[in-house]
């Protein structure tokens, strides 16, 4: 779903929290890249112990991040909020996404 108000009401999800999920320190984002409605972000972490061979430090891959448009949005107006940064030029409500091409393996 792409928004909270297309859940019933008052029914909501489960949301279930097994405790013991992988928490990685991010202070680098690697790359990021958008296609066909999908947003895609590796963010990694940078290690001064570990030198390449140039001497420079080198970054570690520490998590990538998968998620639709939508859901880019949305984290894009959270993190607004809790940085205290208004979104600029931020649709309050996004404009359908594109259906994706149908691929056949």
């Amino acid at each position: 779903m792409s928004s909270k108000e297309d859940l019933p009401s008052p029914q909501r999800p489960e949301v279930v929290d097994p405790l013991n999920c992988q928490i990685a320190f991010t202070d680098w984002i690697v790359t990021a890249g958008f296609y066909e409605n999908v947003v895609n972000i590796t963010f990694g972490a940078i290690d001064h112990a570990i030198a390449s061979g140039n001497g420079l430090p080198r970054i570690i891959v520490t998590s990538r991040l998968r998620f639709s448009r939508d859901v880019g949005i949305r984290l894009h107006e959270l993190l607004g909020t809790i940085l205290g940064v208004n979104p600029e030029n931020t649709p309050s409500t996004p404009e359908p996404a594109p259906i994706p091409k149908n691929k056949m393996n």
